[in-house]
């Protein structure tokens, strides 16, 4: 059936198909991992005078006048914990600080940023690092003054202002814990320590096999110390789990519903709208299909629980409901390629993983205005 036949009523609509008021509540509905945050105790005043000490002292050596943020290495301060992978931001003039990644999720979104492998709004959002950054005195949050008034700090002028923050996925950049400043107090120096060593050595960090240089503390011995080595630079992703599939559902699909000419545009990505949930505010996840065509919304949920388990439910709903397969279904993140890899071969429509969603992307300014 061509889908310029379809009956009126069950026309895709030129909008997102969720009213306002149903928008509000469900937003109200608090994705469950949001609603388990652990509140951690804050660093002591002692804790905050070392740290903006050593964010002084990283101001004033200036590590990106001479390193970019290509030249990564690995920190591991306890031999049980994740690698955590240094980034020196930047290089190009346009702001100045570190990132610190958090295991193999953080190395992937570190990797993500670099090949701009998503939105950058979705690649901001997906970062897993501690960061410090030099900032204006307008980016202040009302606990970072109080702070520098008690540390007696005087910072004047622009970019002077060393923010820490946490960057969780689909959370607010949030302030640290005691924990997050413990380890910094430990990783800063090193940091430091490498980024002078580079300085004299621009060959420090490089390997031709893509390799990272590895600073492990080994703090068996009476005198601790940093051993390095070298470590692979790129982590495969794991692989997505195929999606357990209704066998009722796939044989009234094959059923009911005919192929189409048409293209389907499907993603999820983060809602522009910030909620306000206390003790730390956070962002949606959207799954979204568009007719690529007619620029028209097939299915939109907001994601509760899992990203590819709402993603495959929409697909679901959207040929049930319109009873059509797409000839094709466009994809912009490999995750969701390999995901819906055996579905389009039991459906018969071609999977494409594609440099970018037009009609989606149109479709997203639609619900950030909406949202705005």
């Amino acid at each position: 059936m061509e889908k310029k036949t379809k009956a009126k009523d069950q026309r895709p609509s030129k909008g997102i198909s969720t009213s306002a008021s149903a928008a509000k509540e469900q937003s109200r509905q608090l994705h469950p991992i949001r609603q388990k945050v652990i509140v951690h105790s804050s660093p002591s005043i002692d804790a905050w005078r070392k740290l903006y000490q050593l964010a002084d002292e990283i101001k004033i050596v200036a590590p990106w006048k001479w390193m970019d943020e290509l030249q990564i290495f690995a920190l591991q301060i306890d031999p049980e914990d994740e690698l955590v992978y240094c980034s020196i931001m930047g290089n190009g003039g346009e702001f100045s600080g570190i990132a610190l990644y958090f295991g193999a999720v953080g190395l992937e979104s570190y990797n993500a940023i670099q090949e701009l492998l998503q939105d950058p709004f979705d690649l901001y959002l997906s970062q897993n690092c501690l960061m410090l950054t030099y900032d204006d005195s307008d980016l202040l949050k009302e606990e970072d003054k109080q702070l520098f008034k008690k540390l007696g700090s005087k910072y004047r002028g622009k970019g002077a202002y060393p923010l820490f923050r946490f960057l969780e996925p689909g959370f607010e950049p949030w302030f640290l814990s005691d924990d997050q400043a413990q380890f910094l107090i430990v990783a800063l120096p090193k940091l430091i320590d490498v980024a002078k060593t580079v300085k004299y050595d621009t060959e420090y960090l490089f390997n031709d096999e893509g390799l990272i240089r590895l600073f492990a503390l080994d703090d068996r011995s009476e005198a601790p110390r940093w051993k390095d080595s070298w470590i692979p630079g790129y982590l495969p992703p794991e692989e997505s789990q195929q999606p357990r599939l209704d066998e009722m559902r796939v044989n009234r699909i094959l059923k009911n519903c005919q192929k189409a000419p048409g293209v389907w545009e499907l993603d999820y990505f983060y809602s522009p709208g910030l909620i306000q949930n206390k003790p730390k505010p956070f962002y949606m996840q959207v799954a979204m299909i568009v007719d690529k065509e007619e620029g028209t919304v097939v299915g939109y949920d907001l994601i509760m629980d899992d990203a590819h388990e709402t993603v495959v439910a929409k697909l679901f709903d959207a040929m049930e409901k319109f009873k059509l397969v797409p000839r094709k279904v466009h994809v912009y993140k490999d995750d969701l390629y390999y995901l819906l890899e055996g579905m389009s071969k039991l459906f018969g429509f071609e999977i494409s993983l594609v440099d970018e969603l037009p009609s989606l992307s149109n479709m997203r300014e639609v619900l950030a205005d909406a949202i705005s």
